[in-house]
């Protein structure tokens, strides 16, 4: 069969023709899929927007219904010394260890939300940062510690791990 100048580029041809609709077929397809992601993700969007308004709404809610706190005739505070009825002992003031009336009723509150039940918090302090608690004599020492162990000496970091792994292949045969 002899072949023809026009035979090949007919195929030349028909394979461009493929290769075009090919393209184009792959570009719509990925725009259809594009606008199908971005519409899903519109959908959880909104979705999450209506279920954080109903949070806040809910907070909202629980916030109001919070009981303010009055003067109490029990003590807050871990107190060793009896107490005569009827004496209100103020809450410590906010310092270096105590908390604020205010910090404490927004726990309370926060926990009350969490639970479900109403909570009393009987005490409340802060506690230590881990940068206060440092000790810098300490930190040293730690420092010069670890600095001294040389994991790279000694006759064992020079073996490849070939050779380590046939040593111990030797002397588990033996």
């Amino acid at each position: 069969m002899a072949v023809s100048g026009t035979d090949p580029m007919i195929a030349a041809v028909l394979i461009a023709a493929a290769c075009l609709l090919t393209c184009l077929y792959s570009r719509r397809m990925f725009k259809q899929s594009n606008a199908d992601l971005q519409r899903k993700t519109q959908e959880e969007f909104k979705a999450l927007k209506r279920s954080i308004e109903a949070l806040e709404a809910r907070i909202l809610d629980l916030s109001r219904a919070a009981p303010a706190p009055a003067a109490s005739t029990t003590p807050i505070s871990p107190v060793k010394t009896p107490v005569q009825p009827g004496t209100v002992i103020p809450f410590p003031s906010a310092g270096r260890e105590g908390v604020s009336p205010e910090t404490v009723v927004v726990i309370a509150a926060a926990v009350t939300a969490f639970l479900g039940k109403k909570v009393r918090i009987r005490s409340a302090k802060r506690l230590q940062s881990p940068y206060e608690i440092v000790n810098p004599w300490a930190q040293q020492g730690r420092v010069i510690v670890q600095a001294s162990h040389n994991l790279l000496s000694g006759p064992r970091s020079e073996r490849s791990f070939t050779e380590r792994s046939a040593a111990v292949e030797v002397a588990n045969r033996h």
